[in-house]
């Protein structure tokens, strides 16, 4: 979702706040079901395996300005802490505007009976480091904050954040078994409210609130996942669903995402290389007015986990001296 800058001199279509403008909210991912460190703490440690999560996004192409966004994540369980500890780093860019994050992440783990089923209580604090670079730029007359008309050179602000998360998710307990068998997440993100006032003073990172969940349908060779995805910030709101049919070593999946005046049709192709690694592509279609002015939008998530090494787990499991693929 973006609730930033409307940058129409640019070509570059975003939603203006009435009294305060949300400058470069999160970006929007149409992967989110294989890429959920990204949008809630509390997945830390969900996988009972060191992870790294690797993905990029570029929105709206052909159009000037467009947004691009890199991640890089990592994860991994820690017995004696209970839970599982994570880094993510994001790098975004829209129109004149940089944003990168660096956020460490703790994850509570509390399994529930013995069958895999547990609920995670994450927090994760970091910092934003924000620029604008107004080289260049001139803003549509009609813009809310007479102080950005003005810039002509480069300013930037850092900003302490915070985000807090719940994830509850049955694990795979057997070989055969694809991934969780359901999970259900909220995550309450920039608790912290950042003012971005080098910018000027209506200029705010508005806390943003997410609800994601997914179940599996069948397991072993074939399996169907539909999953959904919410957000809301402020007085804005998206809306994702999508269901993913796992045929190993493919994954074949269609969606759906309504964001204000921008809709768009979302497929998606996967690909497990190995046991360990996975590979997934999507691309949006837009069927709303946007459309005419750009061909779609791409994304890439590539996960990498690691054999299993703690003692915590069950020993039917994947592990670094037994592993389930030789």
């Amino acid at each position: 979702m973006r609730l930033s800058v409307r940058l129409i001199a640019l070509g570059l279509t975003t939603i203006w706040g009435a009294t305060r403008v949300a400058a470069q909210q999160d970006p929007q991912f149409s992967l989110y079901m294989f890429n959920q460190q990204v949008l809630n703490p509390a997945y830390c440690g969900a996988p009972r395996a060191p992870q790294i999560i690797a993905g990029g996004r570029s929105q709206w192409i052909g159009i000037d300005g467009q947004p691009n966004t890199v991640t890089l994540s990592g994860n991994m369980p820690v017995d004696f802490l209970r839970g599982g500890v994570g880094l993510h780093i994001l790098h975004d860019r829209i129109g004149p505007f940089n944003a990168t994050g660096v956020k460490l992440a703790y994850a509570f783990r509390q399994p529930i009976g013995k069958q895999g089923v547990a609920i995670q209580i994450g927090i994760s604090p970091g910092f934003f480091f924000r620029n604008l670079d107004g080289t260049g730029w001139r803003p549509p007359e009609t813009y809310a904050d007479d102080v950005i008309q003005r810039v002509t050179g480069l300013i930037s602000a850092n900003n302490f954040d915070l985000d807090f998360g719940v994830f509850l998710h049955k694990a795979p307990m057997t070989e055969r078994e694809n991934g969780d068998k359901f999970w259900v997440g909220f995550s309450a993100n920039h608790l912290t409210n950042p003012r971005l006032k080098n910018f000027g003073p209506n200029f705010e990172i508005l806390p943003s609130f997410n609800i994601t969940g997914g179940y599996r349908f069948l397991d072993g060779p074939i399996s169907v996942v539909p999953s959904a995805f919410l957000k809301f910030v402020g007085n804005q709101f998206q809306f994702d669903v999508n269901a993913n049919v796992h045929v190993r070593p493919m994954v074949f999946g269609l969606g759906y995402r309504g964001l204000m005046n921008t809709e768009s049709i979302i497929g998606i192709v996967g690909f497990h290389a190995s046991q360990r690694l996975f590979f997934a592509y999507s691309y949006d279609f837009l069927i709303s007015a946007l459309g005419q002015a750009s061909s779609g939008s791409h994304e890439l998530v590539l996960t990498y986990t690691f054999p299993r090494v703690f003692k915590y787990y069950p020993l039917d499991l994947d592990t670094k001296h037994k592993p389930m693929v030789r």
